[in-house]
């Protein structure tokens, strides 16, 4: 056992250990702590009654009938008219979450919440770094790290942070990551019960370990815990990845995001040099199809929505979906959903899995209110990130174990709102690889502080942060996979169309339009249509990609639609969508000029796939 393994060994003895425990031990240590929480908010609630009213209105959303929520609403805003305003309605939320201590905890309906994670309410991205060593040299670019740590100031972190988790009690789980060959298993050790109980949610039961199984890691996290040089690393919060020892340190942030991706990242690295793949997005299986769809999309596409809102479609996976190359296999890393709490209330299925948890499932919540009655509103998401997560045993049609066929279909899900794309592209293979790694979306004004205007956003194979490996290792891989099977892909616009923004014809496609786009593609109506009648489709000049003159499976709403530049014409923009398009598409291009001088043949076909 090497010096490492000794200390980490050593740190699981002390007296206050409470190590590998069921999640029903973990939810009573929970409960302990929920009890002063609970205690503290219900005191708020009474000294503030209009608030407590407010919150209760706000709450009632998901039970009430539109007309009946309205008109409780209106009333409400009549006795109470500076409710309407949406920056005191934000206040009133922040004060709410404000009352609570950093990372206590509140019992809520199925389960626990964190109404405000320590330090964090997001992941930490100017704290994220590898360790330096030969094993990442050759296959990493560093392109979404400001570098990386020596091994010297990683061992040293290392040992005063274990030094440090002694003096607490600790909770440990073994669960994995993956299924089948491919399985990864990890440890976490922890001082908040909450993360334990989040692992039991997220990571895979634990596997056995035969001869050919994958190495296992070890996370050490603790938001108490802050890295002693703040000048460096802001209030003390950091994550260290090091793939020689196969050790996570996070420390300083209660953001059980930092958890997730830590391993999600930890697979992106691995699987790729092992000739798989771990992909950023969205899975759903068709049993009548026998058929696997991917669904890629950065945050605010409507993935989930897509992949939750397609009625034959079993849920694989909500966000990590792994293919094993060598058995020819599609697999969920996971074992649960980390939904975003904001957008949950256009969700019924899964409003409805959150509503009827069973007893041996547990849903934990971060970063949001709750209503005076005990139950999380989803109306109010005042950091932007509340976050809840709950097991896929949960959700009606979701399967949580099991391999499954090769994807046939791909859906790169882009929410454009400068209005350029059309809603439907339809896509060669290295097109598919390019917009993969292109990663593109538009920022929207009023969802961040200063962002006026649409401002373009690229995130390479659509999770950039969570990739670490060079980009020609990931698409040979791909190149593999799509040129040896039958596999299809369009690029599809969720976001707006008609005109430039800020015009009154600058409008978002309606979530029914985007899911009867997907939908169609997913039963195979679009891409057999294109084979069996090409007259009814054309050539995007700009884009070199295939568009449908119309669709015979969807509303007319859409037909009128599939033709972006043609809809600028028509509401007399012609000029103002080539100059806004050549702009657009001229960023499309650069973000490749990295792959330009390549001598790979196949990766210039690549490069010479984005936009003419």
């Amino acid at each position: 056992m090497n010096e490492t393994n000794k200390k980490l060994e050593g740190l699981i003895k002390p007296v206050g250990i409470r190590k590998d425990l069921p999640l029903a031990d973990i939810t009573t240590a929970m409960n302990n702590q929920a009890i002063t929480g609970n205690k503290l908010l219900k005191e708020f609630y009474e000294m503030n009654p209009v608030y407590a009213r407010f919150v209760m209105l706000i709450d009632s959303k998901q039970f009430l009938s539109q007309d009946e929520y309205e008109s409780q609403l209106e009333t409400f805003y009549q006795k109470y008219p500076g409710y309407r305003n949406a920056a005191f309605q934000k206040q009133v939320f922040n004060n709410i979450r404000e009352c609570l201590p950093a990372g206590s905890l509140v019992n809520v309906k199925g389960g626990f919440a964190v109404m405000k994670t320590e330090r964090r309410h997001g992941r930490s991205p100017n704290g994220t770094f590898p360790v330096d060593c030969e094993i990442i040299r050759e296959v990493q670019d560093f392109k979404h790290t400001r570098g990386f740590i020596t091994e010297s100031e990683f061992v040293q972190v290392l040992d005063v942070m274990i030094d440090f988790l002694k003096t607490k009690i600790l909770y440990e789980t073994n669960r994995s990551i993956g299924q089948g060959e491919l399985a990864i298993p990890v440890r976490l050790i922890t001082d908040k019960p909450s993360m334990a109980a989040f692992s039991m949610n997220m990571f895979r039961p634990p596997v056995e370990k035969g001869e050919n199984s994958l190495e296992s890691w070890t996370i050490l996290a603790s938001p108490s815990f802050r890295h002693p040089r703040e000048e460096r690393f802001i209030d003390g919060v950091f994550k260290f990845t090091d793939y020689k020892r196969r050790i996570i340190l996070i420390g300083g942030s209660g953001y059980n995001g930092e958890i997730k991706k830590g391993m999600f990242a930890v697979a992106n690295h691995i699987y790729p040099l092992q000739g798989h793949l771990s992909m950023h997005c969205s899975s759903i299986y068709d049993p009548k199809l026998n058929d696997v769809t991917l669904i890629f999309g950065l945050s605010g596409t409507g993935k989930s929505t897509v992949s939750s809102g397609v009625e034959n479609g079993k849920i694989l996976s909500d966000d990590e979906t792994g293919i094993n190359l060598d058995t020819g296999k599609t697999f969920n890393l996971e074992y649960g959903n980390y939904y975003k709490t904001g957008g949950l209330l256009s969700e019924k299925r899964v409003l409805n899995a959150l509503e009827n948890i069973q007893e041996n499932q547990i849903a934990i919540y971060e970063n949001v209110v709750v209503s005076p009655a005990g139950h999380v509103v989803f109306g109010a998401d005042p950091t932007g990130n509340g976050r809840v997560s709950v097991q896929l045993a949960a959700l009606e049609g979701a399967i949580q174990n099991g391999t499954f066929p090769l994807p046939k279909k791909i859906i790169i899900l882009s929410r454009d709102v400068n209005a350029v794309l059309d809603p439907v592209n339809i896509l060669t293979k290295e097109q598919i690889i390019f917009y993969l790694n292109l990663g593109y979306t538009s920022k929207t004004p009023g969802t961040e502080t200063g962002i006026t205007k649409p401002i373009p956003t690229y995130s390479k194979w659509e999770g950039g942060p969570f990739y670490d490996l060079k980009d020609e290792i990931i698409m040979k891989i791909l190149m593999k996979f799509l040129y040896n099977n039958d596999v299809d892909g369009i690029l599809l616009n969720s976001g707006e169309r008609g005109g430039p923004y800020g015009t009154i014809h600058n409008v978002r496609y309606p979530i029914y339009v985007t899911l009867e786009i997907a939908k169609n593609f997913i039963n195979n109506n679009i891409i057999d249509g294109f084979r069996n009648s090409p007259e009814n489709f054309e050539v995007n000049e700009k884009l070199g990609t295939i568009r449908p003159l119309r669709l015979s499976e969807v509303s007319e709403d859409i037909n009128t639609s599939l033709n972006a530049s043609r809809l600028w014409e028509i509401n007399g923009f012609a000029k103002e969508y080539e100059e806004t398009s050549r702009i657009l598409f001229d960023e499309f291009k650069s973000h490749a000029s990295d792959l330009m001088n390549n001598p790979d043949e196949a990766i210039q076909n690549i490069v010479k796939a984005g936009p003419r």
